[in-house]
């Protein structure tokens, strides 16, 4: 169920995709769970800091909370090795500031 848990534009946006022959059927599990992964992160972002949403993180933490730092994270297994968000806060800066990441 790769789609399970993503909101309805996502889906239908994925799935669109696949009809448009842009994203086989195993890309888009691949696509969904970056995605998911990405929600996840950004979850334990918010919530390590106390902002409401990703527009006020930006304004807080503008070199931090950018789309490119994100995407740093596109193969660790955060959610598989149920990482607290903590941990994949602390991560995420190891990360970002360009210490060896895993």
């Amino acid at each position: 169920m790769p789609l399970q848990g993503l909101e309805q534009a996502t889906k239908d946006d994925l799935l669109r995709k696949v009809v448009h022959r842009k994203l086989s059927l195993k890309d888009l599990r691949q696509a969904a769970d970056n995605i998911k992964k990405k929600k996840y992160l950004v979850a334990a972002f918010l919530k390590f800091t106390g902002e409401e949403d990703w527009e006020s993180l930006q304004k807080r933490f503008p070199h931090h909370a950018t789309e490119e730092k994100l995407a740093q994270f596109k193969g660790v297994p955060l959610k598989k090795n149920k990482a607290s968000p903590v941990s994949a806060i602390i991560l995420y800066f190891v990360c970002v500031d360009g210490i060896h990441c895993i």
